[in-house]
């Protein structure tokens, strides 16, 4: 089970969506995230928040985990309700469907939902909205 977003799944996020997500992010000691190293807009250092600071993380971006994220779309009340569930058939043992859904109300009552194999990549999905 995957249980935080890739560097390459930062590279899906616009300018705005980056310094979004480094203005809505809390360093926490034990927070994973990459540091921006070169003049191309990639990264290439990963670190871990090993002490309390509250400066010096103005070029990185957080490997959001599946808790982080939960906790970003309801501090952002993305969605008045939302669920996640995982749909999984099983025959003889082995499996042949497995997907992550997030289902979600927003505050137009409007329903979306997100899918994908991974429950972090379907909260992802929702977060780049977000932000």
């Amino acid at each position: 089970m995957k249980i935080r977003i890739t560097a390459e799944q930062l590279q899906e996020l616009m300018p705005e969506q980056q310094e979004r997500l480094r203005e809505l992010w809390k360093p926490q000691i034990g927070d994973v995230y990459f540091y921006h190293l070169k003049d191309d807009n990639s990264y290439d250092s990963i670190s871990v928040v090993n002490y309390e600071y509250s400066y010096g993380f103005n070029n990185c971006l957080p490997l959001l985990d599946i808790g982080q994220m939960i906790e970003l779309l309801v501090e952002q009340k993305a969605f008045v309700h939302f669920t996640i569930w995982d749909s999984k058939s099983e025959t003889k043992g082995i499996d042949y469907h497995k997907t992550a859904i997030i289902d979600g109300i927003d505050e137009d009552c409007s329903n979306a939902q997100y899918e994908s194999e991974e429950i972090v990549d379907a909260l992802w999905q929702v977060v780049k909205q977000v932000i």
